[in-house]
């Protein structure tokens, strides 16, 4: 077994490939988000920690 092997080298038909697929699962990520309401619920949970955090919450 050689000390130094030589890279692998991957062509562009298999970064786009990659970069493709990446796409559609952030894409199918963030419409479950949206669908579950998690988005707009933990934006509000987030902010209103910060507001009793500092005191100014009820």
């Amino acid at each position: 077994m050689p000390d130094n092997p030589e890279p692998m080298t991957f062509g562009t038909d298999f970064f786009l490939m990659v970069q493709d697929m990446i796409k559609t699962e952030v894409r199918n990520y963030m419409s479950g988000l949206e669908i579950n309401g998690i988005c707009s619920q933990s934006e509000g949970n987030i902010r209103n920690a910060a507001i009793n955090r500092i005191g100014m919450g009820d």
